[in-house]
């Protein structure tokens, strides 16, 4: 499924981290977002777009709401793909690399921005709830750079970007 994204800025924290060239100057000629549907995993994918790189959206069950990032980036001449992947699923992720590789032949950058929250009491967490935030939280992002570190090494270059949004209630 190959899409264009378009551009809406960062929010400022995650300006900080995430230094984007000027439009035009981009030298990420492919990205890809994990987490990418809302919030800011999609303000990163069209600011992304905005700068000029080709930018590969993933999803997991919101296909709709990752093809509306793309036709937001669309409608500002940016360009991009979606990709289906769970990322705590270690098949889906590395099939996803391959799906890239074999598009672009190269992933210049990485903004795994993926993550869930299962905020509760210890005693009324369920296994599943604790479950679901490793395999998200830690599985992925290392299955996430386990299989960027392939893609890279062959490119001999990349740079991968993981964010971290927490909620700390005292």
């Amino acid at each position: 499924a190959t899409a264009v994204l378009a551009a809406t800025s960062l929010p400022s924290a995650a300006r900080r981290v995430i230094a984007l060239p000027a439009a035009g100057t981009s030298r990420c000629e492919a990205t890809a977002s994990a987490g990418s549907c809302r919030g800011i995993g999609a303000a990163t994918c069209r600011a992304l777009a905005r700068s000029g790189a080709f930018v590969y959206i993933n999803y997991h069950n919101s296909e709709d709401a990752a093809g509306q990032v793309l036709a937001d980036i669309r409608s500002e001449d940016g360009d991009g793909a979606i990709v289906r992947a769970s990322v705590s699923e270690e098949t889906e992720v590395s099939q996803m690399f391959k799906t890239i590789r074999e598009h672009s032949g190269r992933l210049d950058l990485l903004v795994n921005n993926a993550g869930v929250t299962r905020d509760g009491l210890l005693m009324r967490m369920s296994d599943q709830d604790i479950d679901s935030v490793l395999d998200v939280n830690l599985k992925g992002a290392f299955y996430f750079v386990r299989s960027l570190v392939r893609t890279m090494a062959k490119a001999r270059g990349g740079s991968r970007v993981n964010v971290i949004d927490a909620l700390v209630t005292g």
